[in-house]
């Protein structure tokens, strides 16, 4: 059973995590996490110095433990703190991830990619090969459809070459910048949808 046959069918909870972790991987949240563990660093030291300034003022010895411990706490809480808008942020993204999925219309596409994109796409095949690097894998291919009258357009990294013209389909969501294009395969792709 293809992605888009699971799209077609009842759409279960397995279903939407399991594509709604392609449209937010895991890894992107992984890496904004490294990045905001070492921001929240600075609230926790601003934590823990305003709490050993506070229990100094108050009149006790900076060596005492009260003073050591108050300052932990504090650090501690405002480490916790300051990770909340980004708890917040990945719940936010996820969840308009599984919204697509859960509530997007699958809309007829097809393919329609140029002999300029196929031009370009190649240029940028023999400059990676040239500098040394593997191939690319996928085929970028332009996809577009409609949807309550309007016309989108988005560009989707295939795992074949399809010809101009093959019909597809689109997961899509009018409120969310992302939508996810099916191959001929069935398999999804993540694509980035714009008025046509």
């Amino acid at each position: 059973m293809t992605e888009l046959d699971l799209v077609r069918d009842q759409r279960s909870d397995e279903t939407v995590e399991l594509l709604a972790k392609r449209i937010e991987p895991t890894i992107g949240f992984v890496v904004y996490g490294v990045v905001f563990l070492f921001v929240s660093t600075f609230p926790a030291l601003f934590g823990g110095v305003i709490g050993a300034l506070a229990m100094h003022a108050i009149g006790f010895a900076k060596e005492a433990v009260i003073t050591q411990v108050v300052a932990l706490v504090l650090s501690i809480l405002c480490w916790v703190i300051a990770w909340i808008p980004y708890l917040r942020w990945a719940r936010r993204k996820r969840g308009a991830a599984r919204m697509i999925i859960r509530d997007g219309v699958l809309c007829d596409a097809v393919v329609a990619t140029s002999t300029i994109d196929r031009n370009a796409q190649l240029a940028v095949r023999v400059a990676i090969n040239h500098a040394g690097s593997a191939g690319l894998a996928h085929t970028w291919e332009r996809v577009v459809f409609a949807h309550a009258g309007f016309e989108y357009a988005g560009v989707a990294p295939f795992d074949t070459q399809p010809e101009p013209g093959t019909p597809t389909s689109v997961l899509f969501s009018p409120t969310a910048p992302y939508a996810l294009a099916f191959a001929p395969s069935g398999k999804a792709f993540v694509i980035k949808v714009h008025a046509a």
